[in-house]
């Protein structure tokens, strides 16, 4: 289970991002590392992605463009520029079994190196102080920065090929047959295409992480009970304890493993010598009954036995004075 040294508003329980603070790591890039339109756009996703651990947005494009208030284009061009700033990642899913959907919603997963970053900067802005997070989000900035590593123009398969000779070098290669290499299609492979899963894959995988987010949850609502329950029974032993040494002059307040051993040993024998001194008496003929009359003359018992009424017809019937009629 993930734990993170102080519960902060940025984190779950389980030590996971919320929504909140997922979004506000979003906010604090630059446009540098990411465009203002899309940060606008994948901030307002924030609270779907970190509904579960994987971080994943699954949603279909028409509601995410009825969530933001744009169109359907515009979110594919603004998840488009995050994909690129190496922020998520991006997966087709397809559902090829006969009878199916064909293509479903696009699969989009924020990157891991990504979310470390963002984790350590909202612990930063969470208890540091206003100079402390002028410098998380700067060095939160240069590291995605270097995450992304990316040259100013993007290379693509046509770009790669040797350029087309212009005038003077026909001049030199003479009347030499030369083929233009654009005439010809580029390899397909040499394309940059989206990762692709099938519809069962997917739902397995989304099945798999639900069932893990419920055990991490579990697991850190019985952590909690155990350390309220520990924090409990050291309050109780230190007040028995306490209570005990009130007749010292200087109580021990430290703690003493051998002192809290001793103490409930002594508790423990004084415990049963009071059952024991208790079953003596009642099998020597004690009454507790008895004793209470002698206490209390005018007791009435509750029960209604015909002992009973006698002893207190007995008890509470005045006396008759001699030689009266």
């Amino acid at each position: 289970m993930k734990t993170i040294p102080k519960k902060t508003c940025s984190f779950k329980e389980t030590g996971d991002l919320n929504g909140y603070g997922l979004r506000r790591a979003i906010e604090a890039l630059t446009n540098d590392c990411l465009p203002r339109p899309a940060r606008v756009v994948l901030s307002q996703c924030c609270s779907v992605a970190a509904s579960t651990s994987a971080f994943k947005i699954t949603m279909a494009r028409s509601k995410m463009a009825e969530l933001c208030g744009v169109t359907s284009a515009t979110i594919r061009r603004r998840f488009k520029d995050s994909v690129s700033a190496t922020i998520i990642t991006e997966t087709a899913v397809f559902d090829r079994k006969a009878g199916g959907f064909g293509q479903m919603p696009t699969e989009y997963q924020f990157t891991k190196p990504f979310l470390q970053a963002a984790k350590a900067f909202c612990k930063a802005w969470d208890t540091g102080t206003r100079e402390v997070k002028t410098l998380a989000q700067k060095a939160f900035n240069e590291a995605i920065k270097n995450l992304q590593n990316k040259p100013l123009t993007s290379d693509t398969p046509r770009s790669k090929l040797s350029a087309t000779p212009d005038q003077d070098d026909h001049q030199i290669l003479g009347f030499t047959e030369y083929e233009n290499p654009k005439d010809y299609a580029a390899p397909p492979a040499d394309f940059d295409r989206p990762k692709a899963k099938s519809w069962d894959d997917a739902r397995a995988e989304r099945a798999t992480t639900q069932a893990q987010d419920h055990k991490a949850r579990q697991e850190a609502a019985r952590a909690k009970r155990q350390q309220s329950t520990s924090k409990l029974k050291g309050l109780a032993r230190w007040a028995f304890n306490g209570s005990r040494a009130t007749g010292r002059a200087t109580p021990q307040t430290s703690h003493n493993a051998a002192r809290m051993r001793e103490s409930d040993q002594r508790h423990e024998q004084t415990t049963k010598d009071a059952a024991r001194a208790h079953r003596e008496a009642l099998a020597s003929g004690y009454s507790p009954l008895d004793a209470i009359r002698r206490v209390m003359p005018g007791y009435r018992p509750t029960t209604t036995s015909k002992d009973h009424h006698d002893t207190y017809r007995d008890v509470n019937q005045p006396t008759q004075a001699k030689g009266a009629f």
